[in-house]
Order: structure tokens, then sequence, then C-alpha cells
């Protein structure tokens, strides 16, 4: 009985190897060559070298493809919505307006005012940042940290006066944009609020 050549041998073990890509390579051998004889011992010979490039092929083709995936889990990774670790400036601010003593509370009417004044300086000073939670108010020192509630959403926010205003109507302190959408006043423009001096 005529024996497979070790090359073939080897080739069929690599084949075995790759899974599904061996069973498709061993199927697709005809019938009548996988007996025995002269020439399917010189047909495999022949398929084993074409196998064996095929396997090292596929190896180049799987390790291109596992970079890319992978390079593709960290694009996607990163740009999911991953848990940050929050700001601790900005927490220590929350925490601290939120246990603060309240000196004074009154109520009145709350305005607002963005980007038409984005960049221009204030009455203290600094440039006005309509992304900022800033307000401007007639009387109360600069510095000053204010809580203000709408009183038809239900809303608050602690807001720093760093401007004066607000000089029309009866209205009794002017908003950035930022601190009125945080309260849910922009769209209305003008709104009830109930404000309290924070020390």
């Amino acid at each position: 009985m005529l024996t497979r050549p070790r090359a073939t041998s080897r080739a069929l073990a690599s084949l075995a190897a790759t899974g599904v890509l061996g069973a498709l390579a061993v199927a697709a051998v005809p019938a009548d060559l996988q007996t025995p004889t002269v020439e399917g011992a010189q047909f495999h010979r022949a398929s084993a070298v074409a196998a064996h490039v095929d396997v090292e092929s596929a190896r180049d083709v799987v390790a291109a493809g596992v970079q890319e995936r992978l390079a593709d889990f960290i694009v996607a990774a990163n740009a999911s919505d991953v848990a940050v670790a929050p700001d601790p400036d900005a927490f220590a601010a929350r925490s601290a307006a939120a246990s603060a003593t309240v000196t004074d509370t009154w109520s009145g009417r709350a305005s607002w005012y963005g980007n038409a004044f984005a960049g221009r300086r204030t009455a203290s000073g600094g440039i006005f940042d309509p992304a900022a939670l800033t307000a401007a108010h007639r009387t109360l020192p600069f510095g000053t940290q204010v809580r203000v509630t709408s009183v038809a959403t239900g809303r608050s926010v602690v807001v720093t006066i760093t401007d004066r205003g607000p000089y029309v109507g009866n209205r009794e302190i002017d908003l950035s944009r930022a601190a009125a959408e945080a309260i849910g006043i922009r769209t209305a423009g003008v709104g009830q609020v109930t404000l309290e001096r924070l020390a």
C-alpha cells in the first residue's frame, strides 16, 4: 500500500488546525483522487504546497483582521458613553453650594442674556461667557453666589454675580444663557423665580 508523503501529512495537519478552512480544503479533493494511487499522491503533493501557502496567507489575514477589529473596538470604546471620573473642582463647588447657608431670600422676575454679549467685558472686569453659570444683579457684590429657583419648573441653579443689571422693567436678575437653560426659562425669556443668597 502506498503511504502519504510526509509533506502531505504536514499539510493536512496544518489544514486541520485551521478549522473550517482545512475542512473545505480537504472536501475540495475529488473522491477518486483520495485513493492511494500514484496519481493521487502526485495530486496530494501539489495540494500540500498550495495548502501550505493558503494556511500562511490565512494566518496573515486573520492576524490583520484581529488587529483591525481591536482598533475598531478601541475607537468604539472611546466614543461610547463610558463612565468618566467627575471633575473634583465642579463636584466640590456643587457640594459647597448644597451645604451653604442661606442668608437672605426674596423673589422676582428673571431674564437672561447670551451670545450677543459673549466675549464682552463684564462690570466685574471678567469676560462674559454664556455657557458659564453667572448672572447680573444691580446691587449684590461681585462674587456673591445666589441659588435661583424657577417657580414654574421647580428647577434650581447656583450662579455667581459677575455683572450689573438688568435695567429693563421690573426684572430682578439677569441670568446667563446656561443658567436660564438650567432652570427651564430660556424659551420663555423671563420667569418668576425665588432667589437665595448663599454664604
